[in-house]
């Protein structure tokens, strides 16, 4: 398992612990992963909430499933996932 979140933590750029950007059949959508005796993951489209409210329910996802608390707020963190993708259009 180590060796899984060793892998996410060489993949994510964006300094966002376990929060991802990602396009998806031409769609902009946060991807959220947490651990508790397996690997979970869940994603929030960013079209009909819009970009910030996206990554304030993966946050509050992760918080309420593995207590984790982040120390940025949603609007930073979107700042931070907008940069690994230069092409990203909320």
């Amino acid at each position: 398992m180590s060796s899984n979140i060793n892998e996410l933590r060489r993949n994510n750029t964006s300094g966002v612990p376990a929060l991802r950007l990602t396009k998806r059949r031409g769609h902009l959508v946060v991807d959220v992963t947490w651990y508790t005796d397996k690997r979970y993951s869940t994603s929030f489209p960013v079209k009909p909430w819009g970009p910030i409210e996206a990554v304030t329910r993966a946050m509050r996802k992760r918080r309420l499933c593995v207590g984790a608390v982040y120390d940025i707020s949603p609007r930073q963190a979107w700042e931070r996932l907008k940069r690994t993708m230069p092409d990203a259009r909320a």
